[in-house]
């Protein structure tokens, strides 16, 4: 269902009741800024041009990464509620 550079499968269903993700569909901007600031140590070590490049990614694809977190966040929240009515 989702792909990066990083893992062929990003996210996934297996049959008809079972998903999985491989990333936090749930990080807005917000607290993706947060998480640069409390783990910056650990970035530091994996990503050390992270605090240089954050705000122009940010700036670039946030938006749309907003958009696309909150429509699969409702997603799941509607296909959870639609099956428990």
């Amino acid at each position: 269902m989702a792909t990066s550079n990083a893992a062929q499968n990003q996210a996934f269903r297996i049959g008809r009741a079972v998903y999985g993700t491989q990333f936090h569909f749930e990080a807005d901007r917000q607290m993706v800024q947060e998480w640069s600031s409390t783990y910056a140590e650990m970035l530091q070590s994996s990503e050390p041009d992270w605090p240089q490049r954050h705000p122009e990614q940010a700036a670039a694809k946030g938006g749309q990464a907003d958009a696309a977190g909150l429509t699969l966040a409702r997603a799941w929240v509607a296909a959870i509620t639609t099956r428990h009515a």
